[in-house]
């Protein structure tokens, strides 16, 4: 773990949100609860957020009103999320958070972003049981997460940071994580 010399300094310096995006099931959601108990500051999911506000899983909307209606509901989220939370913070994304552009300033500008990055092997272990995923409820789930990743990677390479989760336990990946943010704060 981050020495505690090092915690205390994230924790006096840390001013913005960090923003973890990646694809569904890389691990945002674990690593954004642990970070936030770490460093303790706020943890907003994205996604839980939605599901509180329309008060059902995601899924049910996505499949009563489309994609299209999903990802405009999921654009006002995140508008009210940053707007509520300029400071520090943990913010998770969905996966698909990227794909508006509207969002992509908010996501990766005046923040700690990092790509929660994992390879399509690991993320079909993760969901192979997953029926919570609009996305991959179809007959051929790695072709839908090779799609996803042909349109998304370019996007999430946008995060100023890059952790791989493949193989990885959450407390394993968090070191690397403060690290990482310590050295961006050291450096700015």
């Amino acid at each position: 773990m981050t020495d505690v010399t090092h915690l205390q300094a994230i924790k006096a310096h840390l001013n913005r949100p960090v923003v973890l995006v990646g694809m569904p099931a890389s691990g945002k959601t674990s690593l954004g609860r642990g970070l936030s108990h770490i460093l303790d500051v706020p943890f907003i999911d994205i996604d839980h957020v939605i599901e509180h506000n329309i008060g059902q899983k995601i899924i049910h909307f996505f499949e009563a009103h489309g994609e299209p209606a999903f990802r405009d509901l999921e654009t006002q989220t995140i508008r009210a999320v940053f707007a509520d939370n300029p400071g520090a913070c943990i913010i998770s994304t969905g996966g698909g958070a990227v794909l508006r552009p509207d969002n992509r300033p908010l996501l990766f500008n005046n923040t700690h972003s990092f790509w929660v990055r994992a390879n399509i092997a690991s993320l079909l272990e993760r969901t192979a049981k997953d029926t919570h995923r609009p996305l991959l409820k179809n007959a051929d789930p790695e072709k839908v997460l090779l799609n996803l990743q042909s349109i998304r990677y370019p996007l999430y390479q946008q995060a100023s940071m890059i952790v791989d989760t493949d193989g990885r336990l959450p407390e394993q990946i968090l070191p690397e994580i403060l690290e990482k943010i310590n050295e961006r704060l050291s450096t700015s």
